[in-house]
């Protein structure tokens, strides 16, 4: 059993140990839709607080803007943010409740200019052996 125990600490030294990454949503735009569906692009600015590349495999989220659920998203390729850095990039982000939608809208053509807070939450898929996802959920603005 003290051998067992060992081995098994061993094999958790191995796994690289990895702080979460801060993820911020920099600009967001109408790319199309109709009155039960709409397609947002999303401009994601993804920091690194590692001292190692962090490869992403897959990114999933949601999206909520002032409090009220916008529209979930997932990356289409993989990406890599190197150590202490970032990397921005573009992503889709579906939004299917037309009401909330279009409030966020109205409100972006009285707010242009001035921000607006979001919520992102979701996970990010990391591409090394034996690592799994990493939550985030955090808070934002961005300007219209």
């Amino acid at each position: 059993v003290p051998l067992l125990f060992a081995l098994v600490l061993a094999g958790c030294s191995l796994v690289p140990k990895f702080e979460k990454p801060t993820l911020e949503l920099v600009n967001l735009k109408l790319a199309d839709g109709n009155l039960l569906s709409q397609r947002f692009e999303a401009r994601v600015k993804v920091f690194n607080p590692n001292g190692r590349a962090l490869p992403v495999k897959a990114l999933r989220y949601t999206v909520e803007i002032d409090g009220k659920a916008f529209g979930r998203g997932e990356s289409v390729r993989a990406f890599t943010v190197p150590p202490h850095g970032e990397a921005e990039f573009d992503m889709t982000l579906d939004a299917n409740l037309a009401g909330a939608v279009a409030a966020v809208l109205q409100r972006r053509d009285r707010a242009k200019g001035r921000e607006v807070e979001y919520r992102l939450k979701g996970t990010v898929s990391i591409d090394l052996p034996m690592m799994g996802s990493l939550a985030f959920d955090q808070l934002g603005k961005f300007k219209f």
